[in-house]
């Protein structure tokens, strides 16, 4: 069963995604591919096709950011920084990485959710993150998107910033 929904002439890679990558990250080559327009397609599936159904099941880089954001919640800022820097190792060319290191929970936690909007990229990820991360006060950010020549801005806490948001308890 194939999914076309990500081919280059239907969707285009968010310039912004692709530029939180820098050059010595190897996501950056293995999960993206240039077009001809410029532009770039996600190809970064475990089979290495962008036609293919996505996968969005639990695997182990899931498993390093979920427990650094544990840690982090319990002020086990150095266990997250090992958890993250574990994952990133594989991530980065060899003897590029600069570590990452955290003094606070909340810089800790900035540097994790970073990783997980890069690492978990097309697995479904970034909504229920989006709406855990908003709901609870932590981070609210403004999400923006430019379409042709108009720039769409939707502010934290607006109606319909993930789904759900405009029925929650307060």
């Amino acid at each position: 069963m194939s999914s076309f929904f990500l081919t280059p002439d239907i969707c285009k890679v968010d310039s912004l995604l692709y530029r939180l990558y820098p050059s010595n990250d190897l996501r950056k080559l293995l999960y993206f591919k240039s077009n001809a327009d410029g532009t770039y397609q996600f190809r970064g599936n475990y089979n290495g096709t962008a036609n293919e159904i996505l996968f969005n099941g639990l695997a182990v880089d899931e498993i390093y950011l979920i427990r650094a954001e544990c840690r982090a919640m319990r002020n086990d800022i150095d266990g997250a920084m090992s958890d993250l820097n574990a994952l990133a190792r594989k991530r980065y060319l060899q003897g590029t990485l600069v570590e990452f290191s955290a003094t606070s929970i909340e810089e800790a936690l900035r540097l994790i959710m970073m990783e997980r909007r890069k690492e978990l990229a097309f697995r479904g990820m970034r909504w229920s993150d989006l709406r855990r991360f908003n709901l609870n006060g932590m981070f609210k950010d403004t999400l923006f998107r430019r379409i042709d020549n108009s720039v769409f801005t939707l502010l934290p806490d607006a109606p319909g910033y993930v789904l759900g948001l405009t029925n929650r308890p307060r």
